[in-house]
């Protein structure tokens, strides 16, 4: 059983009452939590030769590592195991291996044999995480999943950050199109023939297409985000599934799958696996205290508010 909290404190409370019974269970730390070059203990400080200064400074591309790791993570939509992997080859100091040395770092260690074992089977009864490990599809995939409180998957964009994410990806796809304008005026476009129409097939061709980017592409271009790969859904939407016909609901909608260990292509943000289909049964606690529907493909509804939830399922 997966239950996901609002909070860390209702993490950790729920966590202590399964300690206290005769359940077994486990934890999911966040970076900041598990991790001590994220969390900021091998960051510069003012005095190198203070009491608290860390033994080994880290800092990648000429920054403090936990500010790196914020901006990887948080701004640019990376998991941290996929910006960990990218950090090693990209710190300052030119170490092999990133604190703690001897040992792999906490917060990707901690999912050693969890959920599951080397047999397949269950690692413990109950793991107890905050709701944005819901994007991890180990966890919400074949698994009994309880939500305490109702869970807030958005992320937050602004329209220039979208815009610029959306550049970025069509000028790295080589599109015919490099700017947000001109790709919503082509997935608007209803035209059969003309300029126009060869040009919305050009551009349906470069979204269509499977090709790596590299993970330096996400770390060092501007606009570069994770989900920018959306973009794709995001023009057969505009479009409405059109065909070269004009017709039809031949383009799938994109999704929004959380943090994994994927192969970075095109179409797939590093570490953002597709949506698989299961038959994950999920439970939400609602104020009246009763159990509401969760019809699949992930539309709540209950004695509470309606919300689409990306979280996947």
């Amino acid at each position: 059983m997966i239950q996901f909290h609002q909070t860390r404190d209702a993490r950790d409370e729920a966590a202590k009452a399964t300690a206290d019974s005769s359940a077994t269970g486990d934890v999911l730390l966040g970076r900041k939590e598990a991790s001590p070059v994220a969390r900021g203990d091998h960051d510069p400080v003012e005095d190198p030769d203070a009491e608290d200064a860390p033994d080994q400074v880290v800092t990648i591309d000429g920054e403090p590592a936990s500010d790196w790791f914020d901006r990887m993570c948080d701004d640019r939509g990376l998991p941290f195991s996929t910006a960990l992997a990218i950090a090693r080859g990209r710190n300052d100091q030119g170490l092999e291996e990133l604190p703690p040395f001897g040992e792999e770092d906490p917060a990707v260690a901690q999912w050693d044999d969890l959920p599951r074992d080397d047999d397949g089977e269950p690692a413990v009864d109950v793991i107890h995480a905050t709701h944005q490990f819901a994007h991890v599809p180990s966890l919400r995939t074949h698994t009994n999943v309880i939500l305490d409180e109702q869970p807030d998957c958005r992320i937050d964009l602004s329209d220039q950050q979208v815009r610029d994410m959306v550049n970025a990806y069509l000028r790295a796809v080589d599109a015919p199109v490099t700017h947000f304008e001109g790709f919503v005026m082509l997935a608007r476009n209803d035209d059969a023939r003309g300029d126009a129409a060869a040009e919305r097939d050009a551009l349906d061709d470069a979204l269509g297409a499977d090709a790596d980017l590299p993970t330096e592409w996400y770390v060092e271009t501007d606009g570069a985000h994770a989900l920018a790969p959306t973009s794709r859904g995001r023009y057969g939407t505009r479009s409405g599934g059109r065909t070269r016909t004009g017709t039809g609901s031949g383009r799938p909608k994109s999704t929004m799958s959380p943090p994994g260990s994927t192969p970075i292509k095109r179409g797939t943000p590093p570490g953002h696996g597709s949506r698989s289909s299961s038959t994950t049964p999920i439970t939400r606690f609602t104020r009246s205290g009763r159990p509401p529907t969760f019809p699949r493909r992930g539309r709540w509804s209950g004695s509470t508010r309606t919300r689409v939830c990306p979280c996947g399922n």
